[in-house]
């Protein structure tokens, strides 16, 4: 048996068998070795067993194989060490990356296995282990820590290599050797290997007789193996436990133990193999669960694309309706050269405009969060920036704003772009629930027992429904229709709490609305040292401004 070793790209550290005389591909098909990388063709390259030799072929892949830096062309005899590069993955053949223990399997030829003990019960050979009462809570302790490391891990990258060297530890045994069957044991395997020593010279024999017995038994075996070295060696002798790793009731893997060849070494009791036995199928229910983990975030993530596709292509798709009626409006009226005509549409254009940009701002914001540049700002002057940039839209809607400051508000450590685009959003929204000739209020106050500054937005609209309340700080949820994204509100409150900061939805009734932000004047939030980029441009003539956001 060879193997290979991805030593760069997605799924660097993985191991996979190559079982003898079965060719194996190298892509992101369902039946080639699973291969991650999206570089990688789905059939990228076939791996060919002939005469003991492995030989190597692209699939009229797209972006070529090379072996050892040169591109592939026909079929290629591999060597040990000889380096695999498809896409941004590099697999090296049969022999153990640095840092790595090297594997060899022990062929039926090469050696005698003899089974000691099966669990339950024993059939044939020699059985001198006793039970040891007197281990009873070691073997709880070990038990429970390893229920520890299935509960809190979350992928099997976590979780191996610390059951693995539980297992060392527990058992003082020289290797353990954890395979897992990829779909089926006819398929190629990823195997991890964990030794007392570390990294040897020597490769880890693993043992080819006791893999095809726990396999096909289903069941816990105890063994030992008398591997031929050659001529002019002496045979070895090798204690070994095996147990099959079970997902969804069947056997997805095997997990082996080997012990020094000693008489010292060898002593296992019936308690030491129910405990690994136990074991054994604890880690098979970890794996398990992880791969479930991983299924259902996988199914999240695309759930949530398809509802965040569908919302913004929605509101797209209205925007530019909008944009349509304005520029045919506006495409009439320089046919017709009548100016009154292009002054009906051209507003039209121009607030779609404005739409497209408030959408965009949104978009960034709830997908990327950059570094908060913290300084000690007045919160007054902001807010007045904001009535100033919400001019035109409350000229068109018919209502005013009323700005209210309590006297000695002090300057507070804030972001001022990102305040500002909170104050937006919030007025933006209060604007178009105001009923025409309203009056919106924004009120601006100081609680020096809090240290707190806050910032109330107030509309007398209609209010918000109670079921859209519960959810109105989240994702694609908005009271505007068609207009609405459902995502201003959600940056928004992400905005205040980076700042250590909340923004609550304080009041809504027949009457209108009471939206608060609260600050901290001390500035709990993130502190100026932990941008990660230079300082923005400040004003100047290549600063850009942007229309008021949706919600």
């Amino acid at each position: 048996m060879r193997f290979l070793h991805v030593i760069e790209g997605p799924d660097q550290g993985a191991t996979y068998a190559l079982p003898d005389h079965e060719p194996q591909l190298i892509g992101r098909s369902t039946e080639a070795l699973p291969i991650t990388d999206r570089e990688v063709s789905r059939r990228h390259a076939e791996l060919t067993p002939d005469g003991g030799s492995w030989y190597l072929r692209d699939l009229e892949s797209t972006n070529g194989t090379s072996i050892n830096g040169q591109l592939l062309s026909g079929r290629a005899r591999l060597e040990r060490g000889d380096r695999i590069s498809c896409g941004g993955t590099t697999l090296l053949f049969d022999e153990a990356p640095a840092g790595a223990i090297p594997i060899r399997a022990i062929e039926p030829g090469e050696s005698t296995f003899e089974v000691i003990k099966r669990h339950p019960g024993g059939l044939g050979g020699d059985q001198p282990f006793q039970h040891q009462a007197s281990n009873a809570m070691e073997r709880l302790d070990v038990l429970l820590r390893a229920n520890d490391l299935a509960v809190s891990s979350i992928n099997a990258d976590d979780y191996l290599p610390a059951f693995m060297d539980l297992l060392l530890g527990a058992f003082e045994a020289e290797h353990v050797v954890m395979i897992h069957f990829m779909g089926s044991a006819q398929e190629a395997s990823t195997i991890k290997v964990a030794s007392r020593r570390g990294s040897e010279e020597e490769r880890i024999g693993l043992s080819r007789e006791l893999i095809r017995l726990v396999q096909t038994e289903d069941r816990t075996i105890l063994g030992r193996e008398c591997r031929d070295a050659g001529a002019d060696a002496q045979a070895t002798t090798h204690w070994l436990i095996g147990s099959p790793l079970r997902a969804a009731g069947e056997v997805c893997g095997v997990v082996c133990l080997e012990f020094d060849g000693s008489a010292e070494g060898t002593q296992q009791s019936d308690g030491n193999l129910d405990l690994f036995h136990a074991l054994a199928g604890q880690a098979g229910m970890a794996l398990e669960r992880g791969a479930l983990m991983s299924e259902l975030l996988a199914q999240g993530r695309l759930a949530a694309m398809g509802e965040t596709v569908a919302a913004i292509s929605h509101g797209i798709k209205n925007i530019l309706q909008g944009l349509r009626g304005g520029a045919d409006a506006v495409q009439l009226a320089i046919e017709r050269k009548d100016l009154d005509l292009a002054a009906k549409g051209w507003p039209i254009v121009s607030r779609n405009i404005e739409r497209i940009q408030a959408l965009t701002m949104n978009m960034l914001g709830f997908a990327r969060q950059r570094a908060l540049e913290l300084e000690r700002t007045s919160v007054s002057k902001v807010a007045r920036e904001a009535v100033d940039m919400m001019e035109a839209l409350t000229k068109r809607s018919g209502v005013s704003i009323e700005f209210h400051e309590e006297e000695a508000v002090p300057p507070i450590p804030i972001d001022s772009p990102a305040i500002l685009q909170v104050l937006i959003n919030l007025l933006s929204n209060a604007v178009e629930s105001a009923p025409k000739g309203s009056a919106i209020e924004l009120k601006l106050g100081f609680n020096p027992g809090q240290a707190t500054v806050s910032v109330d937005v107030i509309d007398s609209g209609p209010g918000i429904d109670p079921v859209v309340r519960d959810h109105l700080f989240e994702p694609f949820v908005t009271t505007k229709g068609q207009r609405g994204t459902g995502l201003g509100l959600v940056v928004s409150r992400r905005i205040a709490e980076r700042h250590g900061g909340t923004l609550t939805c304080a009041q809504t009734g027949p009457n209108g609305t009471r939206m608060r932000i609260e600050l901290p004047a001390d500035g709990t939030g993130e502190e100026p040292d932990d941008t990660h980029g230079p300082r923005g441009m400040p004003e100047s003539d290549l600063d850009v401004r942007f229309g008021a956001p949706e919600h």
